[in-house]
């Protein structure tokens, strides 16, 4: 028995010890190891998701990197403050191999909104299940019927949120593949 085998073995050992708390991706870790994510909080309820499930909801982009590392890759572009147009703002993007964080940086208020979150491991999440992995009947049923859905996605909204602020789970083999969290900025 390899000791990759023999570590996922072990692995899946104590995720059945611990009741399953701890989630674990065999694919994501350096040279091949095994991926430790913290351990899933359970089922919350839908609003809560929408708002907190990405790992950095209400976080800017120095608490992300402090949180997360620093990202393989970081993208800035100017753009114009819709409010006032003689006032340039930017979209920065923080580039992790399993996720994006598009923020938007006010540069009056020099503050960063986190504007669009792409989730495609669980360790992104907050809150999980539903994550990536989880089976399309199991996302249903934590979350309720979505307001839209297609063979491909799933896609809820905060119902009691001042604002849209919608969660899209794109599917592949009836089965979580990425997670979008499209977060409200103005």
């Amino acid at each position: 028995m390899t000791a990759r085998v023999a570590g996922l073995a072990l692995a899946g050992l104590a995720l059945l010890a611990c009741g399953g708390g701890t989630s674990v991706e065999t694919s994501g870790g350096p040279l091949g190891q095994p991926v430790e994510y913290p351990p899933a909080t359970g089922p919350v309820p839908l609003e809560t998701y929408v708002r907190e499930g990405a790992l950095a909801a209400g976080l800017d982009r120095a608490q992300t990197v402090g949180r997360l590392g620093a990202p393989e890759r970081i993208e800035a572009q100017p753009v114009t403050n819709r409010h006032d147009p003689r006032i340039t703002d930017s979209i920065v993007t923080l580039h992790y191999p399993d996720a994006r964080y598009v923020f938007y940086v006010v540069t009056q208020a020099d503050r960063d909104l986190l504007d669009l979150a792409v989730i495609r491991s669980n360790r992104h999440l907050r809150y999980a299940p539903p994550g990536i992995g989880t089976p399309v009947d199991s996302v249903r049923a934590l979350l309720g019927e979505p307001v839209a859905a297609r063979f491909d996605l799933l896609e809820y909204d905060c119902l009691t949120c001042e604002v849209p602020l919608p969660v899209t789970f794109e599917l592949r083999d009836g089965r979580v593949h990425r997670i979008l969290f499209d977060y409200y900025v103005d």
